[in-house]
């Protein structure tokens, strides 16, 4: 299989993923039992992981803040509920234990977050599509399912951070195509689509020596990349150690630092729209993006619609979501934009009736 047909199978793979919902609200915390001075006790770990969810960040600074939040963290608690999870262990053994998952009020950890200074991680965000190669001392194999408990402990820590993970999932003819060598090789730029609604792509290669598990990340979305290796008797244990590095290298790159979050105000045009749901889902996008705290229709017409948005951060972010999500892309002139339309070659815009709405390194 050539370089060429492997960027071919990660656009088939990887073009049809979108943006997952991640609840960002929401924390959880191992918990001895149901009563409520156990819930009690674990809440404020809950509202910790919501912080980690957040920020991006897995040490989370004490802080004065944060300290007069812990001591009452009822004050913030809008629900609660538990679950069961099954937790893989070194020698094959899985744990079941009791989570307490607590949500927050937004706005309330909105302000600790801010009164923290922590970095704000952008809320809506994309999977990263996570390729792994095992070579136990016989073959390499694409996820072979013997080792599927190793896959379910990063995806636990994924979670638990906020970032969501999508596999490969192949048919025959397409998994009887893809060349391992190359995937060994950690060619990450020939898997990354352009334009995909992904938070990169990570090849991990892992490699069984003796009875030590040698481990190889390397990560790319596009704009940045890394690499990094981990090692453990434990393949489970190894992933999860690389997972918590890539979690750190995707929020840092999708982050805004303290002095970015700024109230700002800025005006942008929407052109090209062909329908009233084109338009409401324009709106919907911009109203549910986590950088807009307001917003107002200024007008409408045959050039297009006005925006006015209230933004918490500096308006070059503004910028980068609309690159990264791939939903609105630059119109001919400043603050323009218009409705990504992938099957329409880019050029002149096509003819548009108005809408009308109101105004308001490889090992071998």
């Amino acid at each position: 299989m050539t370089i060429q047909k492997l960027s071919t199978l990660a656009f088939a793979l990887v073009f049809s993923v979108s943006a997952m919902a991640v609840d960002l609200y929401s924390g959880v915390a191992e918990v001895p039992g149901q009563g409520d001075a156990e819930r009690r006790a674990a809440t404020p770990d809950a509202l910790v992981n919501v912080l980690q969810k957040q920020s991006g960040q897995w040490d989370i600074p004490l802080d004065p803040a944060l300290e007069a939040a812990l001591a009452d963290p009822d004050n913030m608690l809008v629900a609660y509920q538990y679950r069961e999870d099954r937790i893989p262990r070194p020698g094959d053994v899985t744990e079941e234990k009791l989570m307490l998952v607590a949500s927050f009020v937004p706005a309330a950890v909105d302000r600790l977050v801010r009164e923290m200074q922590l970095p704000r991680w952008r809320p809506q965000r994309a999977p990263v599509v996570v390729w792994v190669v095992v070579d136990d001392g016989g073959r390499r194999q694409l996820m072979p399912v013997e080792y599927s408990d190793a896959w379910s402990s990063m995806k636990r820590i994924a979670d638990l951070r906020g970032l969501p993970l999508a596999w490969p999932e192949l048919d025959q003819e397409l998994a009887q195509s893809l060349d391992l060598q190359l995937l060994w090789g950690g060619y990450t730029d020939q898997l990354v689509a352009a334009n995909a609604a992904t938070d990169g792509i990570v090849i991990v290669a892992a490699r069984r020596e003796g009875r030590e598990w040698n481990v190889r990340w390397n990560w790319e979305d596009g704009e940045t990349s890394a690499g990094w290796r981990t090692g453990s008797t434990d393949l489970s244990q190894a992933l999860v150690e690389g997972t918590h590095q890539l979690v750190d290298h995707v929020a840092r790159a999708n982050s805004i630092g303290p002095a970015g979050l700024v109230a700002t105000q800025t005006q942008l045009r929407v052109t090209g729209l062909e329908s009233a749901d084109e338009y409401a889902s324009v709106l919907g996008y911009l109203e549910n993006l986590g950088l807009v705290d307001d917003l107002r229709v200024r007008g409408a017409g045959r050039d297009g619609v006005d925006f006015e948005l209230a933004l918490n951060a500096d308006s070059t972010y503004l910028e980068q979501a609309f690159k990264n999500d791939s939903v609105l892309e630059p119109g001919p002139r400043e603050g323009e934009y218009r409705l990504r339309r992938p099957e329409r070659a880019r050029g002149p815009e096509d003819p548009a009736q108005p809408v009308e709405t109101e105004a308001g390194d490889v090992d071998s």
